[in-house]
């Protein structure tokens, strides 16, 4: 009963209060929160510290057994382009006769370009993933937006986080990925989010706050993911249904809350278990991102068509046409929506994007992996303030129909492919490394459709209180992470 109270009861209390005192202090002082996330600038001058101070120089070691399996799920087609890459070459003869043999690949590119390389792909991705997924939401939250509106709102969000939030999020990423490597390869300890912070917190307050941290990284990882499947998928059916004039089912109505029950039926009909169970032994998280995002289409494709066929059936029955409007009083600036969605969205990918990249630099030194990491956000920020960029840009990115359906495509292959790797699973489903058990993989499902619900019953409005509270204190933790790290590197 003691371990149940300490482990369980009290976190959730402690988790419930800070909910309730943060969107107080939201209703009251939004001022206060919005100010809140210029702390974000102690990542800057954290990775201005390390990139000028003594342990620039600092080499993040090498595993000590080389690595098995592939950092990155390679398919099929690139997996056969690196083999060919690999072909050994002819001999070439040297002095003496002696021959020496090389490949394509080493040739080319040396260990550590190609972990740069790949640090620049994975950004470039994740980068894409983000732009297709805020698109998507502006489009779809505010459809009535004009195109004036679209690019002053474009151009004050990148203000804000270029310049404003502490050049958000790559200065808090650079530092997560140090910390996590420099934990594992240089000290050969256990990597955790508890254990990121007992240099700071001590060490009877860790156990607690850490499995608060847990239930803030998993769902708003979890949000973060199926929000971005969720605006694929209404995009796409949206997209299809207006090639034959058929409106989609959304807003506050009876025929919503039938599309929502239709989604229920995996969870709560009787064959709903042992269905989900054998999913979970074929699929990894990747693959069950893909059949959400099929499941979905399929629903409110086949629905929405089914209900504009009927029409003449549906108009006869009492209140199933009724829509209602939420309270004004919920509504809230446009500029705010886009500001939470963007930290949430950042944030929802901060562990398993760090713990991935912190695999990856092994062998080079902090000042490199800070170069690395920074080159493309700073030319993009660079570029982003020139006018006829930003123009360009904002012309070629509100572009309808075969480029955005080529962008959700980068978008869902990204998700898939990343997800894949179980190991790029850290801080979704436990504190620690480990695979994705079946009560995760449950949940996430079930994540995956209350988010499909909230947002056709009533768009951004329920989730924004809710996604606002999770990105502070998802960030007050990672800040401390942050602090906690530079603490051990210099007076440890």
């Amino acid at each position: 009963m003691k371990r149940f109270f300490s482990n369980r009861f009290l976190p959730l209390v402690c988790y419930l209060a800070t909910f309730g005192l943060v969107l107080s202090i939201f209703h009251d002082y939004p001022a206060l929160i919005n100010g809140f996330f210029f702390l974000n600038g102690l990542a800057v001058a954290a990775c201005v510290l390390l990139f000028l101070g003594k342990k620039k120089n600092v080499v993040i070691k090498m595993p000590p057994i080389k690595m098995t399996q592939r950092v990155w799920p390679y398919p099929p087609m690139l997996r056969m382009m690196k083999q060919m890459m690999r072909a050994p070459m002819p001999t070439l003869a040297v002095a003496e006769g002696v021959a020496v043999e090389d490949t394509m690949l080493s040739t080319i590119f040396s260990a550590e370009k190609k972990k740069k390389i790949t640090l620049l792909c994975l950004q470039a991705l994740l980068m894409i993933a983000y732009l297709t997924t805020l698109s998507l939401f502006y489009k779809l939250t505010y459809p009535d937006a004009t195109q004036v509106a679209f690019k002053s709102d474009m151009q004050q969000l990148a203000v804000q986080f270029y310049f404003l939030y502490g050049f958000f999020p790559w200065a808090l990423y650079v530092i997560l990925t140090l910390g996590f490597a420099y934990r594992y390869y240089n000290e050969r300890k256990r990597i955790s989010l508890s254990r990121m912070v007992r240099y700071l917190i001590p060490h009877k307050q860790v156990g607690i706050i850490s499995i608060g941290a847990h239930i803030y990284f998993r769902y708003i990882t979890s949000m973060g993911i199926s929000m971005t499947v969720v605006l694929c998928v209404i995009y796409i059916a949206q997209f299809l249904l207006q090639r034959f004039s058929i409106p989609l089912i959304q807003g506050l109505n009876v025929q919503t809350l039938c599309l929502l029950s239709v989604l229920m039926m995996p969870l709560g009909m009787a064959w709903g278990q042992p269905f989900l169970k054998r999913l979970h032994q074929k699929l990894r998280l990747g693959g069950l991102i893909l059949v959400l995002f099929c499941f979905f289409l399929f629903v409110i494709t086949v629905l929405s068509a089914l209900m504009w066929v009927s029409q003449s059936a549906i108009r006869s029955v009492p209140f199933l046409e009724t829509s209602f409007t939420m309270p004004q009083a919920l509504a809230d600036a446009r500029s705010s929506q886009l500001l939470c969605f963007t930290f949430a969205w950042w944030m929802a990918f901060a562990l398993p994007f760090c713990w991935c990249t912190a695999r990856l630099i092994s062998g080079l030194k902090i000042k490199e992996v800070i170069v690395s990491l920074l080159g493309l956000p700073v030319i993009l920020a660079l570029l982003s303030v020139i006018p006829a960029v930003q123009a360009a840009f904002l012309g070629w990115w509100m572009q309808e129909g075969l480029l955005t359906l080529l962008s959700i495509g980068l978008t869902l292959g990204f998700l898939f492919f990343f997800f894949q790797d179980k190991r790029n699973l850290f801080g979704f489903c436990s504190l620690t490394q480990k695979r994705l058990s079946y009560n995760a993989f449950r949940n996430f499902i079930q994540n995956a459709i209350l988010v499909f619900a909230f947002y056709l019953l009533t768009r951004f409005t329920a989730l924004y209180y809710f996604m606002m509270v999770m990105v502070v204190m998802g960030l007050i933790y990672l800040l401390f992470c942050v602090v906690s790290f530079i603490k051990h590197l210099y007076f440890d």
